[in-house]
């Protein structure tokens, strides 16, 4: 299975942590790794996922794999795990399904080589 590391951004741009994107499924690994070094060794085991029951906090999500994408989400800090959505589904700024439409020039808005800009605004 093709894959590429994800890191996960709090809002103000500091890492949270790092995880693994599978490319091939679209779907991204929930375990949120201290280390990139961490994030490759965990993605081999199950992870539970939440179960404090605390509330969520957000996070950015950038995949490095395939052409870099990124997109909002929420993470338990506690549990050191990526709540959802674990895949982009659609474009950050218009809303649109990245997959089936033309390459969007409105991404540039709120990213700089692809990375997205902080602090991100809520969305």
């Amino acid at each position: 299975m093709s894959s590429g590391l994800a890191t996960f951004f709090r809002p103000d741009g500091t890492v949270a942590g790092y995880g693994i994107y599978y490319g091939t499924a679209d779907l991204l690994h929930s375990f949120v790794a201290a280390t990139p070094e961490d994030a490759w060794a965990a993605r081999i085991r199950e992870h539970d996922g939440c179960a404090c029951g605390q509330p969520p906090e957000p996070v950015v999500i950038l995949s490095e794999y395939g052409g870099e994408w990124w997109w909002r989400g929420e993470w338990c800090p506690r549990c050191r795990c990526i709540i959802g959505p674990c895949m982009p589904d659609a474009c950050q700024v218009c809303y649109e399904n990245p997959y089936y439409g033309k390459p969007h020039k409105c991404v540039r808005a709120e990213t700089y080589e692809g990375h997205p800009v902080f602090p991100v605004p809520a969305g």
